[in-house]
Formats: C-alpha cells, sequence, structure tokens
C-alpha cells in the first residue's frame, strides 16, 4: 500500500466543525482533489462515525473488527444499507475484484 496523502480534522469533537466524521467533507476533498468517484468507492472503519460518513459521502462503508468494530458490529441494523464485515483490514482485499 502507498499512502499519496492524509486527511484529518484536528478539530475537538464538541468544535462542531464540518471536517469531523460522520461529516463527509474530508471524503469529498479527497474525491475532488483526486478525481475519485465516491460511488465506486469503499470506506473502510471500525466506528459508528466511520459508516456514517461513507454513507453521507455516498460511498460503500466497510466495518472491520478490529479497534471499536465489535462495538459497532452490534449497531449495524440502524444504518439503511448493507454493511460489509471484515475480521481484520488485510481481509478487505477481497472487496477488490482482480485478478
Amino acid at each position: 500500500v502507498t499512502f499519496t496523502d492524509f486527511f484529518l480534522c484536528p478539530h475537538h469533537p464538541d468544535a462542531g466543525c464540518e471536517c469531523r466524521k460522520p461529516s463527509p467533507q474530508m471524503l469529498r476533498d479527497a474525491a475532488e482533489k483526486y478525481h475519485i468517484s465516491l460511488k465506486d468507492s469503499y470506506f473502510i472503519g471500525d466506528a459508528p462515525s466511520d459508516v456514517q460518513a461513507a454513507i453521507n459521502a455516498g460511498c460503500q462503508p466497510v466495518l472491520v473488527l478490529t479497534g471499536r468494530g465489535r462495538e459497532t458490529v452490534q449497531q449495524l441494523d440502524r444504518f439503511s444499507q448493507p454493511i460489509p464485515v471484515f475480521d481484520a483490514l488485510c481481509d478487505t482485499v477481497a472487496l477488490l475484484n482482480c485478478l
């Protein structure tokens, strides 16, 4: 994996900024900067805010059970679409239909 860029929110959770998840702002900024189709993208995370940010941005959320994922998986029924769940980040390569 090669990282081209990093996008992070430097604000406190109570700051009310536009970039903190579940806001899709940073995803939209990255999509614009790198000409990425969000509808054709996956957003992998372990927290409810990750899932909601993906939905808000119009991309496919994916949950990993590492970190907070085991708690988050108990809350998936509150989301409006199916969420693929994987044990670990390395398992998500199954999402790529490349040979």
